[in-house]
């Protein structure tokens, strides 16, 4: 039975007697590849052959054996570079142990926040680059102040929650009863909502690479792209959240309060996912109706209103990319004029009545092909996550389709006539596929094809102008 390792001596012991004993096994293996090769055929059978077949696979066996070796001997030269004892049990370790409450204890003041909010991160497993990029952010939109509020008075937080997401942190604070100004709350609250990498932030933060990459920059970039989504423009954003991210770097990697011992929060991961829009996964069958995949539950909430009967249920899910309902075959790219077609973006989930409108408003606007339908609805959506568009309409694509000054086919009434199931298949399966996480290009703006002036980005010969 095999014993435990107590010591890097004896760890780096045991890799040398393994060591010896591979090079006598290559030596007998040598031995008998040449007792082999010498075998000549015997009595008209072919002997020799077999024999050099053999040969050649003790060979690759011993040059396999080379290789494990080598790496173990590798493996430990790099653990040998730390204390080994420091892992035992009976080690030192005890001494970094860490109460989970005792992270987030601080001075108040703004480095004391910031290292509060470096160890939280860390603990959660985030590398120095990253945690160092979320630190860049969280400067620059409140000085690592939990308290912040916007001047307009939408922001809140330590990265400055708005519209939608900062009603679903203030219900979620409510919901656990706490201040939501409590900084324990906000990390928690974030790391659920948009660090954890199975939320549907923390899937396009994976995508593009902010968990492995070893730059801070990139980091602080891929956070503000894909969770913060402030205007600041790409010059604003090197020379500050970038830039920060780097001090940061500078000065905290390579620390960490130790290993953190308790849990984290006494909500539930349900009631988590409920309060912040976290992920369920959605397919949408062939038929045109939408049901839940095996496996998974759809969470709903409602966005704000003064009055119930105007409250829409919308969830932001996260799409697989490789689900199976989906054939993204139908749809064309146009690389020139910017359409590529993509799937897992962010999905959103609408009532039947939703659903219905939103695919008479595109069979409306577009040439009722599988393409233009597509681009019209990806507009749509593009517009739920630009920081202007939902500073005006909001994150539901019904209110920005309906909202006043946008779309003449819904001003006028001319997408009346797509109500009622008399929209195209085309356009159906489209703004289905589109809910679900397809989309083709990052365009905010569209105009009838005979607005020659607006621009030259088409997919389709007949279809928008868009851009």
């Amino acid at each position: 039975m095999a014993s435990e390792i107590t010591s890097k001596e004896e760890l780096v012991s045991l890799t040398s007697n393994l060591d010896s004993k591979s090079t006598t096994l290559d030596s007998v293996v040598g031995d008998l590849k040449s007792s082999l090769n010498g075998i000549s055929d015997f009595d008209g059978i072919n002997v020799s052959e077999k024999a050099s077949v053999i040969a050649n696979n003790l060979s690759n066996v011993s040059t396999d054996l080379d290789t494990v070796v080598s790496n173990i001997k590798n493996y430990v030269t790099q653990l040998t570079n730390f204390d080994v004892d420091d892992f035992n049990s009976g080690g030192s370790s005890s001494a970094n142990t860490v109460a989970y409450e005792d992270l987030f204890k601080t001075d108040g003041s703004a480095e004391g926040n910031a290292r509060v909010i470096w160890n939280f991160l860390k603990a959660k497993g985030l590398s120095d680059a990253a945690a160092a990029g979320v630190l860049g952010n969280i400067q620059a939109e409140c000085s690592f102040n939990p308290a912040a509020i916007e001047g307009n008075g939408e922001g809140h937080g330590i990265i400055q929650w708005s519209f939608g997401r900062r009603e679903r942190l203030l219900a979620a604070a409510q919901q656990r009863g706490v201040d939501w100004r409590n900084l324990q709350f906000q990390l928690e609250y974030l790391w659920e909502e948009s660090l954890d990498p199975n939320s549907s932030y923390g899937q396009q933060l994976q995508a593009a690479g902010f968990y492995s990459t070893t730059s801070p920059s990139d980091a602080a970039y891929y956070f503000h792209r894909y969770v913060e989504i402030s205007n600041d423009t790409k010059e604003m954003i090197a020379n500050n959240r970038c830039a920060t991210a780097e001090s940061w770097y500078s000065k905290l990697k390579g620390t960490s309060a130790g290993n953190v011992e308790g849990t984290s929060s006494n909500l539930s991961s349900s009631s988590w996912a409920a309060l912040s829009g976290l992920p369920t996964i959605v397919s949408y069958a062939s038929s045109g109706g939408r049901t839940s995949s095996s496996g998974y539950t759809t969470v709903n909430y409602a966005t704000a209103s003064s009055s119930s009967s105007n409250v829409l249920h919308l969830t932001a899910v996260q799409m697989s990319s490789g689900d199976p309902n989906i054939d993204i075959s139908k749809y064309h790219n146009n690389l020139e004029m910017g359409f590529e077609v993509t799937t897992g973006n962010l999905a959103y989930e609408v009532s039947d009545k939703e659903y219905e409108l939103l695919c008479a408003i595109v069979a409306a606007e577009s040439d009722k092909s599988y393409d233009d339908a597509l681009a019209v609805i990806t507009t749509i959506l593009n517009r739920c996550e630009s920081p202007n568009w939902v500073r005006s309409h909001g994150i539901n694509p019904v209110a920005q389709a309906t909202a006043p000054n946008q779309f003449v086919v819904y001003q006028e009434g001319s997408y009346k006539r797509y109500m009622d199931g008399n929209a195209p298949e085309t356009v159906k399966t489209a703004v289905m596929d589109a809910l679900a996480g397809v989309r083709n290009h990052n365009y905010l703006s569209f105009r009838s094809n005979d607005s020659i002036s607006y621009s030259s980005n088409m997919i389709t010969k007949t279809g928008n102008r868009y851009k």
